[in-house]
């Protein structure tokens, strides 16, 4: 069984190759404002706008660990108004053959027009990808959105979340893990591991020969074909 193993260690790596992550950010740490990090535009007429969690909020988590956070309700009642944006740093992703954006969030919709939007900066103009206008996702079990945003790679790239309260008193949103990655273009996958000795059925066989044929059928689950 050792054989096995070690000849599908060697077979499988050379049909490995990395994916290119351009952007990952999980706000363990709160969010980075300096220079080549994050951008917050507290477009509101509050104090009110984004910012990284400590302890959570009130001790809830999307998934154990700090995040993201923009709170109208605490902003409260009265002639108050959000419209909070989290921009993030510029990213080169030109000539990217697949790339994908994606983040968990919990997005708590009040009984208004409050929104959430997700917008991708082309390299010249902000295009929106998605908008929230309904509750999504909780505290300890946030919703993971994916998106295709290989049309819009270039060499300035950025997006951004707009949390707009629409002047009510709402509620909040949080974001966590945001990525933006090409995936592998080759990435093995194991169907299977026979043994033609044995009618082509999996091999379970302790008692392997020095000359035992073992068959491995591998799949490419990345871009390419191989």
């Amino acid at each position: 069984m050792k054989k096995i193993v070690l000849c599908f260690v060697i077979c499988s790596s050379f049909f490995l190759s990395k994916s290119q992550v351009y952007l990952f950010e999980n706000f363990n740490t709160g969010i980075d404002t300096t220079a080549g990090g994050w951008t917050i535009v507290n477009g509101g007429n509050t104090n009110d706008t984004w910012f990284g969690t400590v302890g959570g909020f009130q001790g809830q988590y999307l998934d154990g660990t700090e995040f993201a956070f923009v709170n109208s309700d605490a902003a409260g009642s009265g002639p108050i108004y959000l419209n909070e944006e989290l921009i993030s740093p510029t990213l080169n992703t030109a000539g990217a053959p697949l790339l994908l954006l994606e983040f968990d969030h919990y997005f708590r919709h009040v009984a208004s027009t409050d929104s959430g939007f997700v917008d991708v900066f082309d390299g010249n103009n902000w295009v929106g990808i998605d908008t929230f206008t309904v509750s999504e996702g909780t505290f300890g079990a946030p919703i993971r959105r994916m998106y295709d945003i290989t049309a819009l790679a270039n060499a300035n790239l950025a997006m951004r979340f707009v949390y707009d309260d629409d002047t009510t008193w709402a509620w909040y949103w949080g974001v966590d893990n945001v990525r933006i990655y090409t995936p592998a273009s080759l990435n093995a996958a194991v169907l299977g591991i026979t043994d033609p000795d044995n009618n082509g059925r999996e091999g379970t066989s302790t008692a392997l020969s020095t000359t035992q044929n073992i068959c491995i059928t591998l799949a490419n689950v990345g871009l390419d074909t191989l």
